[in-house]
């Protein structure tokens, strides 16, 4: 297993959503979070769009690397 690093992956996480969980080897839920993203800002007006953001860069931080 090669090392991810957890700032690379909060920092991508930030920038770019979820290339930090593609980092780190987690598609599905790196596309699962841009899905349910794009829906609740729909949904709200992009007033969750935030949340939803800063979740993912979370997620992508303390998600362990998969394979």
């Amino acid at each position: 297993m090669t090392a991810k690093s957890n700032a690379m992956a909060g920092c991508l996480g930030l920038f770019l959503g979820p290339v930090g969980l593609w980092y780190k080897g987690h598609w599905g839920a790196g596309f699962a979070w841009l899905v349910m993203a794009i829906i609740v800002s729909v949904a709200t007006g992009g007033i969750a769009a935030p949340f939803f953001w800063i979740g993912m860069c979370i997620h992508a931080i303390v998600a362990e690397p998969e394979g």
